[in-house]
């Protein structure tokens, strides 16, 4: 996931930390992950597994946000399906990823929607929802079975214009 140099990752929709935590383990010291969640109140406190990688928590609805700084990473983790319109959001993403910026996504493998999971997105159809918003090349990273959907979950990754880089990079 990385190079060694520092990087800036967001987590839109964080919620309790849960996936923030983890991601913290994986990148290098003197990074930071911004943790974006509408529940925040201003005082929470994210533990990181490395102790030099800094959690900063915004309260925020991240399908609004304007201000985040360059970003060499989004995760969003079980929070697309909550958005209706996606080609609007990655549209906006896209201005806070750096030119060799990732997108990871994790997600149930379905498109039936239900009171949890309003609007998801199968993996089959996030191509085109890329395509839409003038991203590049979904890739599946890995997928697994899930006791609350049939489908399993899966997780992608997506690099801003279609950077020719590999997952590990």
């Amino acid at each position: 996931m990385h190079d060694g140099r520092a990087q800036v990752w967001a987590d839109l929709g964080a919620g309790s930390g849960l996936f923030t935590t983890a991601l913290s383990a994986l990148l290098p010291d003197n990074s930071m992950v911004v943790a974006v969640d509408t529940m925040y109140t201003g005082n929470e406190q994210i533990d990181s597994k490395n102790p030099l990688v800094l959690i900063q928590t915004i309260r925020q609805d991240f399908t609004a946000l304007s201000d985040l700084e360059p970003c060499d990473g989004i995760l969003m983790a079980n929070s697309l399906h909550y958005v209706a319109d996606k080609i609007a959001l990655l549209n906006n993403l896209q201005a806070f990823l750096t030119a060799s910026g990732r997108l990871i996504v994790v997600e149930y493998d379905s498109d039936n929607a239900n009171p949890w999971v309003p609007y998801p997105i199968a993996f089959k159809n996030l191509q085109d929802l890329c395509n839409a918003a003038g991203m590049g090349i979904a890739e599946k990273i890995a997928q697994t079975t899930s006791r609350y959907q049939a489908g399993g979950m899966y997780s992608a990754v997506i690099f801003r214009n279609n950077s020719p880089q590999t997952i590990a990079s």
